[in-house]
């Protein structure tokens, strides 16, 4: 349509006859045409003989065209009778161009106009923990005067502001419990339009009608039939649920336009939704536990606390058996490791040990193991049994009868999760004594290490 601008008559000379040099853009113009806003053009304002070529400005304005199409331009006289051209004057229109603006993100995902605001507009929420389930509302510009049919976003996060590094939010379908972020399934349903805004910058959006109100998002689609009108700025909702987070990581998150295959930015001075996860935490404590509990396939035969172990007076040749109790709770997010390890063997006051077996935790073996076990020939035996199946790659004290040595140099493993986790497990320690072993009173200190894996 045409453009009326300010300070500019419609139909005013380009120039003077013959023109002042400068007045005429192109090259070959040799008399001045005239500055039109609307058809029909003023009459020409000066005489011209065959062969001149006449200059126009036509001055016009893009109103909501469709995205990326090409528009040839001519002139015909007023009668309608066509002028005959060389070349048509042409352009194309640009392309649908969203820009994110302001954003707020919501706890309360199972209404479908959340209220319960997590932090103020364009605010990160701090100390968001695994499993959380959140609803961020977000501003899309359309900066082009460019409408687009089938509009359809998808979100990506990324611990880097500019995300060099980038992830699509997984699906409920294909959300796992070591996904970081996944869609949910909130209030309001997948690609209905949102009744009502709740952001400042967004246009007109009440009981579903106008421009401003945009669509639920709870999943990974296609292209859906909406349309995100020319110069609108509308509001869109997605829904997600938090999984495996690192702890005190932020997390930003943008949106993909999945038309075009491109990412979305942000307007000018606006920035992108963020959100920051909470702390890291460890917890871990050790509990004893009493004579005649079974535990790893063994009854236990003396009773522990959470700081001592006292076998007492052993009679000869009986195998015996205690445990301490391992409890951890954390949130890191490649899990923990347990460590463990004595300050020396078991050694009574005059220097003399209570061998341990030779087997080691790399390589447990059978209590009854005929090289590396408690052997006949030995004068004692002292060893432990890890309760954790499944430690770091290795399934080595799977079965209940795999017994190894504590060291007394290395701090070794003896329980272990790749993810965060409330875990427990029991150390079960056994002792033997022949008539070979002196008399005494054998003592030595364990050293247990709760290491936390970011």
């Amino acid at each position: 349509r045409g453009y009326n601008a300010p300070g500019i008559i419609d139909g005013t000379a380009l120039s003077i006859d013959p023109p002042t040099g400068g007045d005429l853009k192109l090259t070959f113009a040799d008399v001045a045409g005239t500055y039109e806003e609307q058809n029909s053009s003023a009459v020409n304002p000066f005489t011209v003989v065959e062969g001149d070529n006449i200059e126009y400005d036509w001055h016009i304005q893009q109103n909501g065209v469709p995205a990326e199409t090409f528009y040839c331009f001519r002139m015909v006289k007023n009668d309608g009778t066509v002028i005959n051209y060389a070349d048509y004057p042409q352009l194309r229109t640009s392309s649908f161009t969203a820009k994110t603006q302001n954003w707020r993100f919501y706890s309360d995902v199972n209404n479908e106009t959340p209220t319960a605001s997590m932090a103020a507009e364009n605010t990160a929420p701090i100390d968001i923990a695994n499993g959380s389930t959140t609803k961020l509302r977000i501003t899309v510009k359309e900066t082009e005067n460019i409408a687009r049919d089938d509009v359809r976003f998808r979100l990506q996060y990324s611990e880097y502001a500019d995300f060099s590094t980038a992830y699509d939010v997984h699906s409920t379908t294909t959300c796992i419990a070591t996904s970081t972020w996944c869609y949910f399934n909130g209030g309001g349903s997948d690609n209905a339009v949102i009744s009502t805004k709740v952001l400042t910058d967004v246009d007109a959006c009440a009981a579903g009608v106008g421009d401003g109100c945009g669509t639920h998002n709870e999943g990974v689609h296609a292209a859906t039939g909406f349309r995100h009108e020319n110069g609108a700025a509308t509001e869109y909702e997605f829904a997600l649920i938090s999984g495996l987070l690192r702890a005190n990581a932020v997390y930003y998150f943008r949106l993909y336009d999945v038309v075009q295959d491109i990412p979305v930015v942000t307007n000018t001075s606006e920035s992108y939704p963020s959100l920051t996860a909470v702390g890291g935490s460890l917890a871990f404590d050790v509990t004893g536990l009493t004579s005649g509990e079974s535990t790893e396939g063994v009854t236990l035969d003396i009773t522990s606390t959470p700081t001592a172990i006292s076998f007492g007076d052993l009679p000869l040749d009986t195998d015996y058996e205690a445990a301490y109790r391992l409890n951890i709770n954390t949130n890191a997010t490649e899990g923990y490791k347990v460590l463990m390890y004595s300050t020396q063997d078991l050694i009574n006051e005059y220097g003399r040990p209570i061998p341990p077996i030779a087997a080691t935790n790399a390589l447990p073996a059978s209590w009854n193991d005929l090289s590396n076990g408690c052997l006949a020939s030995m004068p004692g035996c002292f060893g432990y049994h890890a309760g954790d199946d499944s430690l770091d790659g290795s399934v080595r004290f799977g079965d209940n009868d795999t017994y190894a040595r504590v060291s007394s140099t290395t701090p070794e493993e003896v329980m272990f999760s790749s993810v965060p986790i409330n875990d427990t497990h029991d150390i079960v320690y056994r002792l033997r004594i022949t008539e070979l072993q002196s008399a005494g009173d054998y003592t030595s200190r364990i050293i247990f290490l709760a290491v936390p894996v970011y």
